[in-house]
């Protein structure tokens, strides 16, 4: 789905796609299969993106000395992967207003039509409060260039994996423009996730209490194991390690006070082995840890940002998990002790 709202507007290097930090990498991936210029912004540092993060990228994209390229496409991912952090209505709109301000400022006369955000919303539903969303206090202009992107897998379903999406377009001139860049460019939902998809949404439409109920479950599995990460965090006095997610089922982790050890904490990904490593040593015996370095989401690996998924049935399993990370700081503490 997001590969073909990309498709509607990336022709080649001079179309520009931004999204904030940290981002999923499937955006990048996927605006250069279609020939893009991919940037980021916000260093990583927002919890949400600011109107003047907004003013400062436009500004640094469309005013390129010597440059014909232009911001075509505005990716945001809220609630956000990795992060949690979603919008309040209050930051909703003021990014929808900074919007149309850039739009007057940079578009009015501009022959291809102006640029289109993406709203990547697939996990709504697995929030901590009702997640306040760009469409809903977007200027009819403004509506007319949003894509919408949402996902039965997440939260709004009882498929996890079955990677059933969907696009909502209020600009109804698109969707025969989408359906043949589907066509012709990408595989459909198999036909049980279509089902699937369906029986879902007509039981969360009949029952939409039951979104509480899929928060409360991932809730659980998050705050054990923010909870343990801070214990780790006071036992070994290193600084904040994490902090309760406002939404989805992962945890964002910073590891970044951590000493440096040589094959095992000088970059993300080293860590993420030292860790998998650990997993099925004789000490520990076998555990799952699901944890993706931040270099991932186009953070710097030196950062030491991981993501951890906290989407397991059993919660020993995750008490485990945490073993196996308490573990493998008490060692880098150890051999990275002056």
């Amino acid at each position: 789905s997001i590969y073909n709202c990309l498709a509607l507007s990336v022709e080649g290097p001079d179309d520009v796609v931004a999204t904030p930090l940290p981002a999923y990498s499937i955006y990048q991936q996927q605006t250069s299969m279609l020939r893009g210029t991919f940037t980021t912004f916000g260093g990583g540092a927002l919890r949400v993106p600011t109107p003047e993060s907004l003013r400062e990228l436009f500004r640094a994209t469309n005013c390129k000395p010597e440059s014909s390229q232009k911001l075509r496409v505005l990716v945001l991912c809220l609630p956000n992967n990795p992060t949690g952090a979603m919008l309040t209505v209050d930051e909703a709109r003021e990014l929808c207003e900074t919007l149309d301000e850039l739009w007057e400022q940079y578009y009015v006369c501009d022959p291809a039509g102006g640029f289109s955000v993406i709203l990547d919303e697939v996990y709504v539903g697995i929030t901590s409060k009702p997640s306040a969303s760009l469409l809903a206090y977007a200027s009819e202009r403004l509506r007319n260039a949003i894509f919408l992107v949402s996902s039965c897998s997440k939260g709004l379903g009882a498929m996890p994996g079955a990677r059933a999406a969907w696009i909502t377009a209020p600009n109804a001139d698109a969707i025969p423009e989408l359906a043949k860049i589907q066509l012709v460019c990408t595989g459909n939902a198999s036909t049980l996730s279509q089902v699937g998809l369906k029986g879902s949404l007509d039981f969360l439409r009949a029952n939409p209490g039951q979104m509480d109920e899929i928060w409360r479950y991932y809730q659980v599995r998050t705050a054990l194991v923010v909870r343990r990460l801070q214990e780790i965090s006071a036992k070994f006095g290193l600084g904040p390690i994490a902090e309760e997610s406002e939404a989805t089922f992962y945890v964002w982790c910073n590891f970044g006070s951590l000493p440096r050890v040589a094959g095992k904490s000088e970059t993300d990904l080293e860590f993420t082995g030292f860790l998998k490593s650990l997993c099925g040593d004789s000490a520990t015996g076998y555990v799952g840890l699901a944890a993706v370095p931040g270099s991932a989401f186009e953070m710097p690996g030196s950062e030491l940002r991981l993501r951890l998924s906290c989407a397991r049935e059993d919660l020993a399993d995750l008490s485990d998990a945490m073993r196996v990370i308490e573990r493998a700081v008490g060692i880098v503490c150890e051999e990275g002790r002056p």
